[in-house]
């Protein structure tokens, strides 16, 4: 979430779709709860969570079907090797997320701009017999979304395309239909 203002934009623009942003930084929750409550947004909610331990606990409360999109922008600042354990978009948090998407064939969302961190994330969901590629977009010949699917950047997004030498790697997944 950083400041939460992607999340924030998008339920602007979508008022109908409820929206929720999970930060582990809580000073970082707080004001963006704060600029919610402002704008008087009522489909937005800010939460202080570690997705690796919360997520399944947070989805478990909520309808099936009604988790359509989950997104991971720019999530993992643990690019190193020796910081792998700390890295959010791990197995365990992949399959979470497809039990949360599968009843509303949902999809999931991944940028970044650490190449090597992007290919391993693009990698554990491509392993995951749950999810493919949404090839209703654009990609790239080599496996990355041509743009940006919401036409709204993230503050990490605006900075990194600012300069020219520097690369946003981006891919959607959809949940498979699962056998019944």
């Amino acid at each position: 979430v950083a400041r939460g203002r992607w999340v924030h934009t998008m339920a602007v623009k979508h008022p109908d779709i409820n929206y929720l942003g999970l930060e582990i930084r809580t000073g970082l929750v707080a004001g963006a709860n704060a600029v919610r409550d402002r704008d008087q947004l009522r489909n937005l909610h800010y939460l202080y969570a570690n997705a690796n331990v919360s997520f399944a606990n947070i989805v478990r409360g909520v309808p099936d079907g009604s988790v359509h999109l989950v997104c991971f922008q720019f999530s993992d600042p643990w690019f190193k090797t020796r910081h792998a354990k700390r890295r959010m978009v791990q197995e365990p948090l992949v399959r979470q997320v497809a039990d949360a998407l599968h009843a509303g064939r949902g999809r999931c969302y991944m940028a970044t701009d650490v190449g090597t961190l992007a290919v391993e994330m693009r990698d554990l969901f491509d392993q995951c017999q749950d999810f493919e590629r949404d090839e209703g977009l654009a990609w790239t010949s080599d496996g990355w979304l041509r743009d940006n699917p919401f036409g709204v950047p993230t503050e990490r997004e605006i900075a990194v395309t600012s300069d020219p030498h520097s690369k946003v790697y981006r891919a959607m997944f959809r949940v498979r239909a699962r056998e019944a």
